[in-house]
């Protein structure tokens, strides 16, 4: 009999059903948190095959090479031991993988990504922290320091890894669009929604610490690099750089060299709040 699981991310609900109990229980463990009684935007049909693939935990992240296709509203991936492939026409989808959520939490990227944007929604590869009612997003590259934010943190984590900024029907009284922060399960994210208030461009260093105000233009250049979205059209793209454009022209945004000491919130407070 088949297992169902429905999770929400970003304000979306997603189904998610398989005929394997061990899968299932590993995906009620990944997703805690996450759960959700709201009736799903689309559904996802998960098939486990070929355990030996599996490594030596159900979460370990397995590496090689990843190929995508999307034809139309028909999205296809193909990776090392699972291949997936959605229709959003349907908002059906369908995934033969190993007993290993690494290839369902890219395959939800993938799809979330898609409706996330016709919400005005995306992804974006940072550290959200929620201080005083506020978000405040930490962003950068693998190994600029956002699990190391994370770690020193006082205050709730959003998520340290992947967060959905999404612009808000609110204006602020200049007229320009305010933004929430959504947490994410990728990795050990809440699912919360806070205002978000500022913008940091991380870098990873052993020196002093040093926060120096961005202009628009340099903020949005770094952050264009670190939004995730899933093989967009020209068009998307056009308003997928709109909406970063309002996000960081209507944000105070710093660029932050940090190092994890013990006075770095105080410091940051400092400084910035």
């Amino acid at each position: 009999m088949n297992k169902i699981t429905v999770i929400e991310m970003g304000g979306l609900a997603c189904a998610i059903t398989t005929n394997d109990v061990e899968l299932w229980h590993v995906m009620e463990q990944r997703y805690q948190g996450f759960s959700s009684t709201k009736a799903p935007k689309f559904h996802i049909e998960v098939e486990c095959v070929d355990s030996s693939l599996s490594g030596d935990s159900p979460l370990e992240i397995l590496s090689g090479p990843v190929t995508s296709h999307l034809n139309g509203q028909c999205l296809q991936i193909m990776g090392e031991g699972f291949s997936a492939g959605f229709n959003f026409a349907s908002g059906r989808g369908h995934i033969c993988q190993p007993l290993n959520l690494t290839p369902l939490d890219l395959f939800l990227k993938a799809i979330y990504g898609y409706w996330l944007f016709q919400e005005e929604a995306f992804f974006v590869h940072a550290c959200a922290i929620e201080r005083d009612g506020k978000a405040a997003v930490f962003f950068g590259p693998s190994g600029s320091g956002k699990s190391t934010i994370a770690r020193m943190a006082e205050d709730t984590v959003l998520a340290d890894e992947l967060v959905i900024v999404r612009k808000d029907q609110l204006m602020n009284s200049d007229g320009s669009p305010t933004f929430s922060v959504h947490g994410t399960p990728f990795w050990g994210g809440v699912n919360s929604r806070v205002p978000l208030s500022k913008l940091f461009a991380l870098h990873f260093s052993r020196e002093e610490a040093t926060l120096n105000a961005m202009p628009p233009v340099s903020a949005l250049r770094k952050l264009l690099s670190c939004i995730g979205y899933f093989s967009p059209s020209p068009q998307q793209q056009t308003h997928l750089f709109d909406l970063a454009v309002s996000l960081v022209q209507g944000l105070s945004c710093h660029e932050l060299t940090f190092s994890p000491q013990p006075q770095f919130w105080s410091w940051l407070d400092a400084h910035s709040y």
